[in-house]
Protein backbone atom coordinates (compact mmCIF):
# COMPACT_ATOMS: atom_id res chain seq x y z
CA UNK A 1 0.00 0.00 0.00
CA UNK A 2 1.54 3.44 -0.70
CA UNK A 3 1.22 6.17 1.26
CA UNK A 4 -0.78 8.00 -0.51
CA UNK A 5 -3.60 5.00 0.07
CA UNK A 6 -2.50 5.20 3.66
CA UNK A 7 -3.25 8.91 4.00
CA UNK A 8 -6.39 8.45 1.96
CA UNK A 9 -7.77 6.09 4.55
CA UNK A 10 -6.79 7.78 7.53
CA UNK A 11 -8.18 10.81 6.13
CA UNK A 12 -12.01 8.52 5.99
CA UNK A 13 -11.48 7.38 9.09
CA UNK A 14 -10.73 10.54 10.41
CA UNK A 15 -13.90 12.40 8.71
CA UNK A 16 -16.25 9.22 9.70
CA UNK A 17 -14.84 9.45 13.98
CA UNK A 18 -15.66 13.49 13.57
CA UNK A 19 -19.31 12.70 12.22
CA UNK A 20 -20.03 10.15 14.56
CA UNK A 21 -18.91 12.72 17.15
CA UNK A 22 -20.78 15.27 15.99
CA UNK A 23 -24.12 12.82 15.49
CA UNK A 24 -23.76 11.64 19.51
CA UNK A 25 -23.44 15.19 20.58
CA UNK A 26 -26.66 15.80 18.84
CA UNK A 27 -28.41 12.95 20.11
CA UNK A 28 -27.36 13.98 23.59
CA UNK A 29 -29.13 17.20 23.22
CA UNK A 30 -32.57 15.83 21.96
CA UNK A 31 -32.29 13.35 25.12
CA UNK A 32 -31.53 10.03 22.88
CA UNK A 33 -28.63 8.87 25.24
CA UNK A 34 -28.43 5.35 24.42
CA UNK A 35 -27.71 5.37 20.66
CA UNK A 36 -25.27 8.85 22.10
CA UNK A 37 -23.37 6.15 24.00
CA UNK A 38 -23.68 3.85 20.93
CA UNK A 39 -21.80 6.82 18.84
CA UNK A 40 -18.83 7.69 21.28
CA UNK A 41 -18.11 4.07 20.99
CA UNK A 42 -17.95 4.46 17.33
CA UNK A 43 -16.12 7.91 17.16
CA UNK A 44 -13.50 6.60 18.95
CA UNK A 45 -13.56 3.10 16.98
CA UNK A 46 -12.87 5.16 13.76
CA UNK A 47 -10.33 7.34 14.89
CA UNK A 48 -8.22 4.26 16.38
CA UNK A 49 -8.94 2.86 13.30
CA UNK A 50 -7.26 6.09 11.50
CA UNK A 51 -4.53 5.82 14.01
CA UNK A 52 -4.18 1.64 13.32
CA UNK A 53 -3.98 2.36 9.56
CA UNK A 54 -1.07 5.04 9.65
CA UNK A 55 0.97 2.58 12.24
CA UNK A 56 0.61 -0.37 10.22
CA UNK A 57 0.16 0.98 6.38
CA UNK A 58 -2.42 -1.30 5.99
CA UNK A 59 -6.36 -1.55 6.34
CA UNK A 60 -7.07 -1.59 9.98
CA UNK A 61 -8.72 -5.27 11.51
CA UNK A 62 -12.35 -5.80 10.94
CA UNK A 63 -13.15 -5.28 14.88
CA UNK A 64 -15.04 -2.88 17.17
CA UNK A 65 -12.72 -3.85 20.28
CA UNK A 66 -11.39 0.00 21.51
CA UNK A 67 -8.17 -2.14 23.10
CA UNK A 68 -7.46 -4.24 20.57
CA UNK A 69 -7.42 -1.24 17.83
CA UNK A 70 -5.02 1.03 20.41
CA UNK A 71 -2.98 -1.80 20.44
CA UNK A 72 -2.97 -1.93 16.87
CA UNK A 73 -2.48 1.99 17.06
CA UNK A 74 1.00 0.87 19.61
CA UNK A 75 -1.05 3.43 22.17
CA UNK A 76 0.46 3.52 25.48
CA UNK A 77 -2.71 3.89 27.51
CA UNK A 78 -2.98 4.92 31.16
CA UNK A 79 -4.73 2.47 33.61
CA UNK A 80 -7.64 4.89 33.67
CA UNK A 81 -7.53 4.84 29.74
CA UNK A 82 -7.62 1.21 29.54
CA UNK A 83 -10.87 1.14 31.65
CA UNK A 84 -12.31 3.67 30.16
CA UNK A 85 -12.04 1.94 26.30
CA UNK A 86 -13.20 -1.43 28.67
CA UNK A 87 -16.00 0.83 29.53
CA UNK A 88 -17.08 2.15 26.39
CA UNK A 89 -16.88 -0.94 24.75
CA UNK A 90 -19.53 -2.24 26.44
CA UNK A 91 -22.15 0.48 24.27
CA UNK A 92 -21.38 -1.34 21.31
CA UNK A 93 -22.76 -4.50 22.52
CA UNK A 94 -25.09 -2.98 24.78
CA UNK A 95 -26.90 -0.97 22.30
CA UNK A 96 -27.14 -3.24 19.85
CA UNK A 97 -28.99 -6.84 21.12
CA UNK A 98 -32.01 -7.12 22.46
CA UNK A 99 -31.12 -9.28 25.56
CA UNK A 100 -28.79 -6.01 26.29
CA UNK A 101 -30.96 -3.33 25.66
CA UNK A 102 -33.79 -3.29 27.89
CA UNK A 103 -31.16 -2.71 30.90
CA UNK A 104 -29.36 -0.35 28.82
CA UNK A 105 -31.91 1.77 28.51
CA UNK A 106 -32.31 1.92 31.91
CA UNK A 107 -28.99 3.16 32.83
CA UNK A 108 -28.12 5.44 29.63
CA UNK A 109 -29.69 8.58 31.51
CA UNK A 110 -28.86 12.17 31.14
CA UNK A 111 -26.52 11.77 33.64
CA UNK A 112 -24.68 8.95 32.79
CA UNK A 113 -24.86 9.80 29.26
CA UNK A 114 -22.90 13.02 30.19
CA UNK A 115 -20.39 11.18 32.08
CA UNK A 116 -19.41 9.43 28.95
CA UNK A 117 -19.87 11.97 26.46
CA UNK A 118 -17.32 14.04 27.85
CA UNK A 119 -14.75 11.38 28.85
CA UNK A 120 -15.46 10.70 24.89
CA UNK A 121 -14.49 14.43 24.08
CA UNK A 122 -11.22 14.37 25.77
CA UNK A 123 -10.14 10.85 24.76
CA UNK A 124 -11.03 11.93 21.06
CA UNK A 125 -9.14 14.92 21.43
CA UNK A 126 -6.05 13.16 22.80
CA UNK A 127 -6.19 10.69 20.03
CA UNK A 128 -6.69 13.17 17.13
CA UNK A 129 -3.04 15.20 19.27
CA UNK A 130 -1.55 11.47 18.73
CA UNK A 131 -2.94 11.37 14.93
CA UNK A 132 -1.22 14.75 13.83
CA UNK A 133 1.92 13.63 15.07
Amino acid sequence: MTLKDVAKIVRYWLNASAHDLEMAKSLFRTGKHDYCLFLCHLSLEKLLKALATRVIKDHPPFTHNLLFLAGKADLQLSKAQIELFDQINRFNMEARYPEDLEAFYKKANKVYAKRYMDATREMWKWLRQKLEK
